[in-house]
């Protein structure tokens, strides 16, 4: 950085510290955060590791952009992934002061990609009554919808049974298709299959100048593909195609509850970007006036959404591209997301682009900082920075689940029966109908005592890889119910504090929360990480093993850097492949505590 500009920041610095508040509180920034909130360059990236200020920072640039460089308010835009980001940002805007007087007041800047969009196409087509329904949390089952269309024809009814049976003369398999409830969870489960494949293909292509049918032929002559991926392609390009023909007709589905819709929320974008590259209806004026374009989340960028920006910047040609995510929390490749626009930000934007960090984090506890930078060097490979403001130590707990004692009583007269291990024994058996493995009760057992210890905090996040436990599949919301029974039980919480302080959901859904206190549960190889045999269909999507195996370190970090005060990793014995191994050899063990 140039001398100039060190001392420009410093002063942007000072000035939000004198000048600026929220909630009538100095509204501080770091000399990092600074340094970004000054640049001028025309595109600009930043990456903003985990609780380093990433909202804090789009906040104060837009403050000084409109107190110190004069922009208003109208000519900046700020795209988000989720509307409830969209309204924190709008919302601490309108409560913005410097001087003691608002700066932006009812700040309606911020705004998803899809509500933009949606607006965009509205104005054009005359209004929302005018337009079909958009498709969004039914996707899955509108998916299910067409796959049960595809049953009643022969040829296809042949093609997803061998896809989902394999080998169609094994009698086994056949007899298992005779089955209604076997045929429903099958079926299920290929249509979120088919919506995952539908997605990524509408990510990847709409508005990239081809289309799946002619990725497809490429790939398939230039890929050695085995029969089971080949045919899921072929299963996965027939649902994509009678998906948009269904959706796109003006009146396909008479008879369907899903006659309503005619469009979702990635036609809509692509739709309303095709509106704007062509400069039709009222484009021209929604945008010819913008100087800033901020986008947030930045590492769930995908090839739809890089057509959108190309298509706004050529109207409004002089906007400034500023862009803020963490690459290593890239975790949405599923949904159809890429780290590639992430990494390779240059390529899109033009070499001169700036590339900036912040790297303070200001939500976790010094030791859990520094457990996350070690996951992030020896795991990820990254070189990066990350540095913790708080001089708290902060606690990462390793157990064993091995090692946890558990003597419930085995029969009427057992001397080594404990009276608390008796109780998580008779609590799981009514949920499963039998008595439960000890390792299972182990886990409730070690659950309640985490919470026991930790009562006086403000809520507890506790994280599983998936919506249900390897240990005898017994769900999320299952281990909850039983969780909440035993704290009864024990006295240790009611049920409406329970509800308050604990909760319980996949890494995936913790994205953007944090807590006092977060507990890992099943950090084993096997579900996390864990080699999925489908990943392989998704190869012509670029998905590898390698990539998957590297979502999966994300997610963890992920899952890791929730934590403010205290982080608790349950685990089996670490195994070569343990994500355990990448933490260190320090991590206090709850057994010694």
């Amino acid at each position: 950085m140039k001398r100039s500009d060190q001392k420009l920041a410093k002063a942007i610095q000072d000035w939000f510290k004198t000048s600026v508040t929220f909630e009538d509180e100095p509204y501080v920034i770091d000399l990092e955060q600074a340094t970004a909130v000054i640049d001028d360059n025309n595109s600009t990236i930043v990456a903003a590791r985990a609780g380093s200020g990433k909202t804090r920072t789009i906040v104060a640039k837009i403050v000084y952009l409109v107190a110190k460089q004069k922009i208003k308010p109208d000519e900046i835009m700020v795209f988000v992934f989720n509307a409830n980001a969209a309204k924190e940002i709008n919302a601490r805007l309108s409560q913005m002061k410097v001087n003691q007087k608002p700066i932006i007041e009812d700040a309606k800047i911020a705004s998803t990609f899809h509500a933009f969009s949606r607006q965009v196409v509205y104005n054009w087509c005359g209004g929302k009554a005018k337009c079909k329904e958009i498709l969004a949390e039914q996707k899955e089952d509108y998916l299910l919808y067409i796959v049960k269309q595809l049953m009643k024809e022969e040829i296809w009814e042949v093609k997803i049974k061998q896809f989902l049976l394999g080998d169609l003369s094994d009698e086994t398999l056949e007899n298992l298709w005779q089955r209604p409830e076997y045929v429903t969870t099958e079926l299920e489960r290929f249509a979120k299959m088919m919506a995952q494949f539908v997605n990524r293909a509408q990510q990847k292509y709409l508005g990239s100048g081809s289309s799946l049918g002619e990725k497809t032929n490429q790939y398939l002559k230039t890929h050695d593909v085995e029969s089971r991926e080949r045919l899921f392609i072929e299963l996965g390009n027939e649902c994509y195609n009678r998906y948009h023909r269904y959706l796109l007709s003006k009146n396909p589905l008479k008879s369907s509850a899903f006659s309503k819709y005619g469009t979702d929320f990635n036609l809509i974008v692509s739709w309303a970007s095709k509106l704007i590259e062509e400069k039709r209806g009222k484009t021209k004026k929604l945008l010819a006036h913008k100087k800033y374009l901020l986008i947030d989340e930045y590492q769930d960028f995908s090839q739809l959404f890089l057509y959108a920006v190309f298509a706004i910047r050529s109207v409004a040609s002089s906007a400034k591209l500023f862009v803020v995510g963490d690459d290593l929390q890239a975790i949405n490749r599923f949904a159809g997301s890429e780290v590639e626009y992430f990494k390779n930000f240059e390529d899109y934007f033009g070499k001169s682009s700036s590339r900036l960090a912040i790297s303070t984090n200001y939500r976790c506890g010094y030791e859990i900082v520094r457990v996350a930078h070690k996951f992030m060097k020896k795991a990820m490979h990254d070189k990066g920075s990350f540095k913790a403001f708080s001089k708290k130590s902060g606690q990462v707990i390793s157990i064993n689940i091995n090692l946890i004692e558990y003597h419930p009583a085995m029969t009427d007269y057992d001397p080594r029966a404990n009276k608390e291990d008796q109780i998580y024994q008779k609590t799981l058996r009514k949920l499963l109908s039998h008595s439960p493995k000890i390792t299972t009760a182990k886990y409730l057992k070690v659950l309640t005592n985490i919470i026991k210890e930790n009562k006086s905090a403000n809520n507890i996040l506790i994280l599983h890889r998936n919506n249900e436990m390897n240990i005898e599949s017994i769900s999320l919301e299952q281990l909850q119910s039983n969780l909440r029974k035993a704290l009864i039980i024990f006295n240790i919480m009611d049920s409406a504090e329970f509800d308050q302080k604990i909760h319980i959901m996949t890494m995936h859904k913790s994205k953007g929360l944090e807590a006092e206190v977060v507990i890992i549960l099943e950090a084993d190889e096997g579900v996390i990480p864990k080699t999925h045999p489908d990943t392989s269909l998704y190869t012509i999507f670029g998905e590898t093993n390698e990539i998957a195996l590297l979502d999966q370190k994300r997610l963890f970090y992920v899952a890791i850097t929730r934590a403010k005060k205290k982080l608790y990793i349950i685990h089996d014995q670490p195994t070569k492949n343990s994500f355990i191994k990448f933490l260190g050899k320090n991590l206090n063990s709850w057994q010694d505590l």
